[in-house]
């Protein structure tokens, strides 16, 4: 899935070469090296372009994680992942797909040098409508990040009624906002765009540059460039919400001439469609939390041991944590799973030190 997503990516991008791609996990460019290295070389290529700037790389995580439990050497191994292949410093935490979000994420994204936030999920929401776009998000400490909710991840076209209808929608969100970001493509974990979508997007790109009058300007371009731009827009006042008051009822902040007026969410981001994912698999969720602090805890000990003269063991390090972070993908971590990928699970886990852990199928409640 992964090499054809790419290698389809990379093609397209020599076709059409105002196309734009993004790509969130490291664990995926990491796999290709290993696996696929001639595809490699292009791929740094195509990262590297001076004019277009083709692709570019969001997210800092290895897999695109379970953000409900998260800690930061993830997204610290992420980041510095890209750093040494790719030579780019990432800012943007690209998430798209995951289950709800902690309230201390904001804090996390700041301390690991990540200034923005994406997400979609959120809007399917039964019960506790966020009725946002872009907004800042602001941990209990007062860290924030700029966040911006897409309408969906897996639009399979560029129709400008579809974009007009939800450009429409995002300016009731966002007062004052003209332009929107808008993701595409076809699939659910792989595929991407199509020449289909790619033509029709060039096609009507080309009518709203003729004046206007058919549909509004649009571009294909990359989310770095969307958030530096916007950010200069926004209003300074942003009005602070949270579960408690947003339950009486939302007003959306006041028109302020020339500027984006956006709110500022105080509270954790809960996920109201998917339920269960903080009790399903309890097991599985034990054993990433033990390789995690027994990850940590080895490079606390190894670090005491190096002021003592011993060397310090990187390379092992980097690799205990690379397989911890892997295996905390949105997918295996929350979600349910069968009863094979559960026995799959229980023989792959390991400890920090690479030693398989002692495990049971949790049976009956959980």
């Amino acid at each position: 899935m992964v090499k054809r997503t790419f290698g389809t990516a990379l093609q397209l991008m020599y076709e059409y070469p105002q196309y734009t791609y993004t790509q969130s996990a490291a664990a995926y460019n990491e796999w290709m090296a290993q696996k696929y290295p001639d595809l490699t070389p292009k791929s740094r290529s195509a990262s590297r372009k001076a004019a277009g700037s083709s692709r570019r790389h969001v997210g800092r995580a290895r897999p695109e994680p379970a953000r409900r439990r998260i800690a930061g050497a993830p997204i610290a191994r992420g980041k510095r992942w890209y750093q040494q292949a790719y030579g780019v410093d990432v800012r943007i935490g690209w998430n798209p797909d995951s289950f709800g979000y902690t309230w201390q994420l904001p804090q996390i994204y700041k301390k690991s040098g990540v200034d923005y936030f994406v997400t979609q999920k959120m809007t399917w929401n039964d019960t506790n409508q966020l009725p946002f776009k872009l907004f800042w998000w602001e941990s209990p400490d007062g860290s924030k990040v700029l966040a911006y909710f897409p309408h969906d991840y897996a639009n399979n076209n560029l129709n400008p009624v579809r974009l007009s209808d939800d450009l429409a929608t995002a300016r009731t969100r966002a007062t004052g906002m003209t332009e929107m970001m808008d993701l595409y493509g076809i699939g659910d974990h792989g595929g991407g765009p199509t020449r289909a979508i790619l033509d029709e997007g060039f096609h009507w790109a080309d009518r709203g540059t003729e004046g206007g009058h058919v549909m509004p300007k649009s571009e294909f371009g990359i989310a770095q460039t969307y958030f530096s731009s916007i950010e200069k827009q926004i209003a300074p006042d942003s009005p602070e919400w949270n579960y408690q008051s947003i339950a009486k009822g939302y007003t959306a902040p006041p028109a302020v001439p020339g500027k984006v007026d956006i709110p500022t969410w105080k509270s954790e981001l809960y996920f109201e469609y998917h339920r269960g994912v903080m009790t399903t698999q309890a097991n599985h969720k034990r054993n990433m939390r033990e390789s995690s602090i027994e990850t940590l805890n080895a490079e606390k000990w190894a670090s005491l041991a190096w002021l003592d003269g011993d060397k310090y063991p990187a390379s092992e390090l980097t690799e205990d944590g690379r397989r911890s972070s892997s295996t905390s993908s949105t997918i295996s971590l929350p979600a349910p799973a069968s009863a094979s990928s559960i026995r799959t699970r229980k023989r792959t886990t390991t400890s920090s030190d690479g030693r398989p852990t002692k495990s049971r199928l949790a049976r009956g409640k959980m």
